[in-house]
C-alpha cells in the first residue's frame, strides 16, 4: 500500500455549495464504473449537510448488491483514481481515498466507503447525515465540536474518536434509544 500523505493541521471550512456538485460528478463516474454492482451511492459526512462546516473531503458510501462483486469493483474504482486502503478497520467495509496533493486536506479529495449489502454502518452514516440535515441545532453543535477539536490540534483517528460520543447520541435519538 502507498504511504500515507504527511499530516497537515486539521482545517474545518465553512460549508461550500460546490461540495454537492463535486459529489454529483463523482456519483456519475461511480455509477457508470460500478453498474449493477452498486445498490446505492450516497453522499455522506459533513460535506453532505448544507450549511455544515467540514473538512473539504467528499465522503461517499456505496452499498454493494452482493459482496461477490468486490473483486471486480476494486479495479473499477482504482481506474477512477482512487487508492484502495483495504478493510482493516471495519469488517464488511472497504475503504478507498482519492488523492490530489495540491488541492486537498491531507492529500485527499474524496473518501469512498464500499459496504457489503445490508451493512449496519451504511445505514448509520446515511441516517446520521439525514438527521443533521433535518436538525439544524444539532448540526450547529456538531460544527462547534469539530472546530473546537481542530483548534485543539486533533488529527486523524484522535479527531474521529473525539466525535464518537456526539454521533452516538444522535444515533440514539434517531433510533429512540
Amino acid at each position: 500500500m502507498d504511504a500515507e500523505p504527511p499530516s497537515r493541521p486539521l482545517e474545518i471550512l465553512d460549508y461550500n455549495p460546490a461540495w454537492a456538485a463535486m459529489f454529483a460528478t463523482e456519483h456519475a463516474l461511480l455509477a457508470e464504473a460500478l453498474g449493477p454492482a452498486a445498490l446505492a451511492i450516497e453522499h455522506v459526512g459533513s460535506t453532505a449537510v448544507p450549511g455544515l462546516a467540514a473538512k473539504p473531503i467528499i465522503d461517499i458510501a456505496v452499498e454493494l448488491y452482493d459482496l461477490e462483486y468486490l473483486p471486480g469493483v476494486v479495479p473499477a474504482i482504482e481506474a477512477l483514481g482512487y487508492l484502495y486502503r483495504g478493510d482493516g478497520l471495519h469488517a464488511g467495509r472497504h475503504f478507498f481515498r482519492k488523492p490530489k496533493e495540491s488541492e486537498a486536506f491531507d492529500g485527499r479529495t474524496h473518501n469512498l466507503h464500499v459496504y457489503e449489502p445490508g451493512h449496519a454502518d451504511f445505514f448509520e452514516v446515511v441516517a446520521f447525515r439525514d438527521y443533521l440535515r433535518t436538525n439544524p441545532e444539532r448540526a450547529g453543535e456538531y460544527a462547534a465540536l469539530k472546530r473546537r477539536l481542530a483548534a485543539e490540534g486533533m488529527q486523524g483517528m484522535d479527531y474521529t474518536d473525539a466525535k464518537t460520543t456526539f454521533i452516538h447520541r444522535c444515533l440514539a435519538a434517531i433510533y429512540g434509544v
